[in-house]
């Protein structure tokens, strides 16, 4: 694997490489999207490719805990609940 190309690594790849690889894929190539507050961690949450990056941090975002590439689904599953992907949808449609 070769980073900083322009080449965009599919989420097999991407889960299977070095956490310092991943962590400049990430923020060299992928769009910050949000950020989630949880008990043990937070999340920013970055779109690579056409899947989503999870960076997991602790300390208040001090430290990189993981990095883990997720499928638009999960991310979806996981991230949004039902109605706000509806009420986003219509928004959409809407226009």
């Amino acid at each position: 694997m070769n980073s900083k190309s322009n080449k965009y690594y599919d989420l097999e790849s991407f889960n299977s490489a070095t956490l310092i690889f991943k962590a400049d894929e990430v923020f060299g190539f992928g769009d910050f999207i949000e950020f989630y507050e949880f008990d043990q961690f937070d999340v920013f949450l970055y779109a690579y490719s056409d899947f989503y990056v999870e960076v997991e941090c602790t300390e208040h975002g001090n430290r990189i805990a993981n990095i883990r590439a997720i499928s638009s689904s999960d991310t979806i599953d996981k991230y949004l609940n039902g109605t706000s992907l509806e009420t986003e949808l219509a928004t959409v449609l809407d226009s």
